[in-house]
């Protein structure tokens, strides 16, 4: 058996099944993956059962607590950080006021990790990794969506785009020249209308399927007036294939390995 190569760390109070814990759980199974040591250091094994884990259990309650990174969000055990034989990160992922001022009471002491944008406005300083999602499981059904989009003579509306980055894994349903009441029974019989225009205009295809309650997914232009209520994506392979693969868990790992250099 190859020997991992290093020795990351986690605190958590409990393994009952809440989403905190599932959290380190996917997380930790993401670096065991990925061929790292991982540790949960709980106090309680009560719920253990809840969760497929790849990494290591140990108690809390230690002298030392050996591990060369490690990653705690609950305040409540922020007074066993000393014990860590080696580099502490505050995981922000969530809190009400409560925890935000125990976070707030050690920030220039350790360095800070947020999952989500928004607590950069109580810590400005802190490293950046959104997510994540088990995308193994949590995946779309295997199945060929209906997506509609405008064909037309005109280059700049992305044919050539949208037909090189979805045709072997969507229905491609092409329109041109359809009346008004033909155009509206077709926007009801798709999945998804797909958009990748580069000349700046207006899309009348792209309001209309909105209009018609009809997902519209954009990679391109002139859904500016209407961009909160589209899905805007830089990739329309990667959106069809797997819409969350950029939060996948082994992604997200692969961020703090960076932050940390191993």
């Amino acid at each position: 058996m190859a020997r991992a190569k290093g020795k990351i760390g986690a605190f958590l109070p409990h393994l009952r099944k809440y989403g905190g814990v599932r959290r380190y759980i996917e997380l930790g199974n993401a670096f065991v993956d990925l061929g790292y040591d991982y540790t949960l250091f709980t106090g309680s094994l009560e719920g253990k059962k809840n969760w497929n884990f790849k990494g290591k259990y140990e108690p809390i309650d230690q002298k030392k607590l050996k591990a060369d990174f490690l990653l705690c969000s609950e305040p409540s055990i922020f007074h066993l950080l000393p014990r860590v034989t080696g580099d502490v990160y505050i995981y922000v992922n969530g809190g009400g006021e409560d925890n935000m001022a125990a976070f707030r009471r050690v920030y220039n002491r350790y360095p800070f990790v947020l999952n989500n944008r928004v607590f950069y406005k109580w810590f400005p300083s802190a490293y950046l990794i959104e997510g994540g999602v088990d995308t193994s499981f949590w995946k779309p059904k295997k199945k060929r969506p209906k997506v509609a989009y405008y064909n037309s003579f005109f280059q700049n509306k992305g044919e050539a785009y949208i037909k090189k980055e979805l045709s072997d894994i969507v229905e491609l349903i092409p329109f041109c020249g359809l009346d008004d009441e033909q155009l509206r029974e077709l926007y009801y019989s798709v999945d998804y209308f797909v958009s990748a225009e580069h000349q700046v205009g207006w899309a009348n295809p792209s309001i209309e399927a909105l209009s018609c309650g009809v997902p519209v997914v954009v990679a391109g232009i002139n859904c500016e007036p209407f961009e909160n209520g589209v899905i805007k994506v830089k990739s329309l392979r990667q959106f069809f294939k797997h819409p969350a693969l950029e939060f996948d868990w082994h992604n997200i790992a692969k961020q703090f390995l960076d932050i940390w250099e191993i």
